[in-house]
């Protein structure tokens, strides 16, 4: 069969969420698949791991219109027998065996993060993809949910495929510090996180300090408001996007992570603090309690005392602790990029043969 994959996303040097799902599912696919022939799209040169014998990267140059106008061209020219998106609309000229990846529905909950132009292509985007007829990948059954709660599509049409993680590894540090990584914004709750650093340090005035990790996002100068009137804020450091190593080394020398977002499609941080032993604070919704199951402390995101609370346990309970750290590990085997690329190809399979 040959199989397109729109592959622009995984060409990005600095990968988050649905760059990351594309990069690593590709390349478990080149790795499991040697029977297919594989057409990867983009605008520039993908990394020489996701090429091989079966699997072509076809460049298209011009980045202008490129999902719009380039892409459909190749796919009118090669005509594929299935496609496969990771993070845009189906393109015009696709195969009726497309599956598209809908990694979560944000803009639906939290509109105001969102221009009126950007919510109308979202929204369009998903409507596209729906009438065309594609299959749909989630990353979560908590997405799934949602698409068939406020598009009403049927459940057959969508698949969960959970992804994979990276192995940060390394050892998590009972005196280091909480850590956060994510986009400084609104949605990942980080006004709550600072008062609940600053309820945890009032009843214990150590020398551990709040780490942000990541980009400015929606509601970045209420943050900022919020931790300059903190009167922690000498311990609260904002350190902006940061590289896989210094991220690991981070993970590394941190007692916990305290990830309470409002709204999360997967929440890939939660799996790789698993990874380093190092204990997840996390919301009791959406897909933080899907992902993190009974291997972490679940909170209420609304309520910094619960926060706070959890905090002080990890730092105080050492058989708790240590109870979070083992679950953790164990809760990793239910998340495999390779085991993921398998079921694509088995969903792609569906209704042709």
């Amino acid at each position: 069969m040959k199989i397109a994959i729109d592959a622009s996303s995984a060409s990005l040097e600095n990968k988050t969420g649905v760059e990351n799902v594309a990069y690593q599912t590709i390349l478990c696919l080149k790795k499991i698949d040697k029977e297919n022939e594989y057409f990867l799209y983009s605008s520039v040169p993908l990394a020489k791991e996701l090429q091989g014998d079966n699997f072509k990267n076809i460049i298209i140059p011009f980045k202008k219109f490129w999902h719009k106008f380039r892409l459909p061209l190749a796919l009118f020219k090669d005509k594929p027998e299935a496609l496969i998106v990771f993070g845009n609309e189906i393109p015009g000229f696709a195969p009726k065996n497309s599956i598209v990846y809908i990694h979560d529905l944000a803009f639906k909950y939290f509109k105001k993060a969102y221009t009126k132009t950007e919510l109308i292509i979202q929204n369009r985007a998903i409507k596209k993809d729906i009438n065309f007829g594609a299959k749909i990948v989630t990353v979560s059954d908590s997405t799934k949910k949602d698409l068939i709660k406020l598009y009403k599509i049927n459940q057959d049409k969508i698949k969960v495929i959970y992804s994979g993680y990276e192995n940060i590894g390394g050892k998590s540090n009972l005196y280091g510090d909480f850590v956060f990584i994510g986009r400084i914004e609104k949605r990942k709750n980080i006004v709550n996180i600072v008062k609940a650093f600053e309820e945890y340090k009032c009843g214990n005035p150590d020398k551990r300090k709040l780490i942000l990790i990541g980009k400015a996002g929606f509601g970045f100068r209420e943050i900022l408001k919020e931790i300059d009137n903190s009167k922690y804020k000498n311990d609260i450091k904002l350190l902006g996007y940061q590289p896989h190593q210094k991220v690991k080394q981070l993970f590394n020398n941190a007692t916990a992570l305290v990830y309470p977002s409002l709204y999360e499609g997967f929440g890939m941080p939660i799996l790789e603090a698993f990874s380093t032993g190092l204990p997840v604070i996390t919301s009791d919704c959406s897909a933080m309690k899907e992902i993190a199951g009974n291997s972490a402390i679940l909170i209420d995101p609304d309520d910094p005392s619960e926060i706070a609370k959890a905090m002080e346990e990890i730092v105080s309970d050492k058989a708790k602790r240590e109870k979070l750290i083992k679950d953790g590990f164990q809760r990793l085997k239910d998340f495999d990029w390779q085991n993921s690329a398998k079921q694509l190809i088995d969903f792609i399979k569906e209704g042709t043969e």
